[in-house]
C-alpha cells in the first residue's frame, strides 16, 4: 500500500473504496499503522488549535511534516507541532481504530466546536479540556467545544459512550442526546442511544446523575449500579449486575447467555454487516463468550460455529454473512 494514501486520506482525496482498502492494509501492517496514527493525531491537534495564529502556524508545520521522512525527524516535528497545539487535549486509544475529526464555529459567539466520529467496528478515546475522559463506541459521534464556557460543560452524543467526568461543582457536566439530557457533577457512567430500537440507556457506575427528558420537566436521579432505559415513551429502571457490557471500551465484545439472533443483531450494529439466520431454531440457540473486537464479525461467528456446528456463507461484495 502506497504511504501517499495516508496523506490523501486526511486531505479527503480517497474514494470510499480506497479508504476501506487503506484501513484493511493498516490492520495487516504494523509500520503502516504506526505512521497512520502519527498523521491522525497531528491532524487532530491541528483541528483543535485554539487561536487563528495557532492554526496558521500549526498548519504550516503540518505541511512540513507531510514532506518529512519517518524516524528522528518525525519525532522532533511531532514535538514542535504539539507545542503549537498545546491547548488541545485530544488523546486517541484503541488497537485498530480510525476516527474522523472536524470542527465548526458558532456564528453568534465564535465558540469552536469539534466532532469525533467513530466508524463501524472501531472505538476511540478522547480527553476534554477539563480532564473528562470519554470512550466512544463504534458508529458513534460526539460534538463538544474545544473550551467550555463559564457556566456549564455540555456535549452532544449520538451512539454510545462511556464517561469518566472530572468533578466540578460550579460547572455541571451535561450530555445531550435526542431523547435525554443527563446532568452530572463528577461520576462514571455509560450512555447508549439505539436509533434502531428508538431507545436510550443510561448506566451509572459511580457517583450520581440526574436524567431529564426531552419534551417534559420530569427528572430522575440514579444511584450507582442502576440502569435507566427509555423506550416507547416508557421509563424502566433496573440494577446493573456487572460491568461486562462496557468491555467494548477495551476492545472486547461480551455476550452472556443470549440467543444467536441477538448476537447477530449486535454484530450488525457494531460492524455494519448484514447477518441472515436462515433457520429460526438456530437463532434461538444460547451462547456466552468474550471476543476481541478486532477479530471481526466472521471470525466471531466462526468461533461460535464450533459449539453447535451451523454453517456460514460469506458474501464480501454485499457485506452479508448467512448462517445456515
Amino acid at each position: 500500500m502506497d504511504k501517499d494514501y495516508i496523506i490523501k486520506y486526511f486531505t479527503g482525496e480517497l474514494t470510499p473504496k480506497e479508504r476501506v482498502e487503506l484501513l484493511q492494509a493498516i490492520e495487516e501492517d504494523e509500520s503502516l499503522k504506526e505512521e497512520f496514527n502519527a498523521y491522525r493525531n497531528l491532524n487532530g491537534l491541528m483541528a483543535l488549535s485554539g487561536t487563528q495564529r495557532d492554526q496558521e502556524e500549526g498548519s504550516a508545520s503540518y505541511k512540513l511534516f507531510l514532506a518529512q521522512k519517518r524516524g528522528n525527524r518525525l519525532r522532533r516535528l511531532y514535538t514542535k507541532i504539539a507545542q503549537y497545539a498545546a491547548i488541545a487535549t485530544l488523546l486517541i486509544a484503541g488497537s485498530w481504530m480510525a476516527a474522523y475529526f472536524y470542527y465548526d464555529y458558532n456564528a453568534l459567539n465564535s465558540i469552536q466546536y469539534n466532532t469525533l466520529s467513530v466508524p463501524a467496528g472501531q472505538h476511540a478515546m478522547l480527553t476534554l479540556s477539563d480532564g473528562t475522559e470519554i470512550w466512544m463506541n463504534a458508529r458513534s459521534s460526539i460534538r463538544y467545544p474545544s473550551q467550555f464556557n463559564r457556566e456549564t460543560r455540555e456535549v452532544e452524543l449520538q451512539g454510545e459512550a462511556y464517561f469518566k467526568v472530572t468533578r466540578n461543582t460550579e460547572h455541571p457536566f451535561i450530555v445531550s442526546t435526542p431523547s435525554l439530557r443527563v446532568n452530572v457533577l463528577g461520576t462514571t457512567f455509560n450512555i447508549k442511544c439505539d436509533e434502531n430500537k428508538a431507545s436510550t440507556d443510561v448506566s451509572l457506575l459511580e457517583g450520581s446523575v440526574e436524567v431529564g427528558f426531552t419534551g417534559n420537566s420530569r427528572k430522575i436521579r440514579l444511584k450507582p449500579m442502576q440502569n435507566l432505559n427509555l423506550g416507547d415513551g416508557k421509563v424502566k429502571i433496573t440494577r446493573l449486575e456487572n460491568e461486562n457490557d462496557f468491555l467494548w471500551k477495551q476492545g472486547i465484545l461480551f455476550f452472556d447467555k443470549v440467543p444467536l439472533s441477538e448476537i447477530a443483531k449486535k454484530i450488525e450494529w457494531h460492524y455494519d454487516t448484514k447477518v441472515i439466520i436462515a433457520n429460526e431454531k438456530i437463532g434461538e440457540q444460547i451462547y456466552s463468550g468474550k471476543f476481541r473486537q478486532q477479530d471481526g464479525p466472521y471470525e466471531i461467528l466462526r468461533i461460535l460455529q464450533k459449539t453447535n456446528g451451523f454453517k456460514l456463507k460469506k458474501d464480501d461484495v454485499n457485506n452479508i454473512i448467512e448462517i445456515i
